[in-house]
């Protein structure tokens, strides 16, 4: 009976919201062409205005499902088969090492950029990218080093190739402490809760 409370409730809050959308905007909302999606264990018997529940749906170009690592997954692994077609489709351009990597760093992993603020990739898409990134730069060449060499600062005898982990969880860092600084949110809630919020001192 409590959890029945509870999404009842959660159902009332979310046609409040949406009527307060209604009001400010005028917009109408169709039902036809709406989809709701059922998070963690909400239960999908709960009437949301008539509108169908879906596994998944698309928000913003990202898949969001009934979980954070389903919806991670889903995203990049469609992101990363994207890269990997437009790699290919781009490899025969007559580019030298440069041109290439100027290329993937302002191109070909923009996308990532915007992905992983969201949802930060795991490893294993990671490798995949870099699969695809050292196949389109070295276009067959007979050598070739390993792209952490390709990393490094131009000083120190690299090309400045970005690193993609690395970037990604700084990206994603950033998004966070954003999103802490704004009052009435979910995120900063979160990140009081667990003393993530604010700088931490260095004991170092």
């Amino acid at each position: 009976m409590l959890h029945t409370y509870i999404y009842d409730i959660s159902s009332l809050r979310v046609k409040d919201i949406l009527h307060d959308y209604v009001q400010a905007t005028g917009a109408r909302i169709n039902v036809n062409k709406s989809h709701a999606i059922a998070p963690g264990s909400w239960n999908k018997l709960t009437p949301m205005m008539d509108i169908n529940y879906q596994d998944d749906i698309i928000l913003l170009g990202f898949h969001m499902a009934k979980d954070i690592k389903e919806s991670t997954n889903k995203s990049w692994a469609k992101l990363t088969a994207k890269i990997r077609a437009q790699a290919q489709e781009d490899y025969h351009r007559a580019l030298n090492l440069e041109h290439r990597i100027r290329y993937v760093n302002d191109y070909l992993l923009a996308r990532v950029w915007y992905t992983t603020q969201i949802f930060p990739p795991l490893m294993d898409y990671g490798r995949q990218i870099n699969t695809a990134i050292s196949w389109f730069l070295w276009k067959g060449a007979i050598f070739r080093v390993p792209l952490s060499t390709l990393q490094r600062p131009k000083e120190y005898g690299g090309r400045a190739l970005t690193h993609i982990m690395a970037k990604c969880v700084i990206l994603f860092l950033l998004r966070m402490e954003k999103q802490g600084h704004k009052k009435d949110t979910f995120t900063a809630e979160w990140l009081t809760k667990w003393c993530l919020h604010g700088k931490t001192p260095n004991l170092t």
